[in-house]
């Protein structure tokens, strides 16, 4: 289900994608070329634990704002934070032959991406 989600989503949420790349080599590449003055610093991040750690209740209010400024119509809109709820808060994972409820957090994947687009766009100045 979350796979099918994630393609409609897709659709109907447009994310700036500024700060965003595909791949570590791509990365990699990028950095090598990068020509930096003095003044500027070089910031990278890593992610701490395996499982992240994203409030639920702050996915559904980002993916909000985001369908707002996508001007997604109300209905629809409505519908995908209503299927995006069900999928986050009934969201199990397995390990060896058992399935697991997660304590805190949400999967890795759109909703730290979501998570992290917003953030990045409220505190980076990407021009």
């Amino acid at each position: 289900m979350t796979q099918f989600f994630r393609k409609a989503l897709d659709e109907h949420l447009t994310l700036p994608n500024e700060l965003i790349t595909s791949y570590s080599k791509t990365l990699a590449n990028t950095l090598t070329n990068l020509n930096m003055e003095d003044e500027y610093r070089f910031l990278t991040l890593d992610i701490k634990n395996f499982y992240v750690s994203v409030p639920i209740e702050q996915i559904l209010h980002i993916t909000e704002f985001f369908l707002k400024l996508s001007k997604t119509e109300n209905m629809l809109k409505q519908q995908i934070l209503q299927s995006l709820h069900t999928i986050l808060y009934q969201h199990y994972f397995q390990f060896n032959d058992g399935f697991f409820k997660p304590l805190t957090g949400v999967a890795m994947g759109l909703t730290a991406e979501v998570f992290l687009e917003f953030y990045e766009n409220l505190n980076i100045n990407v021009s």
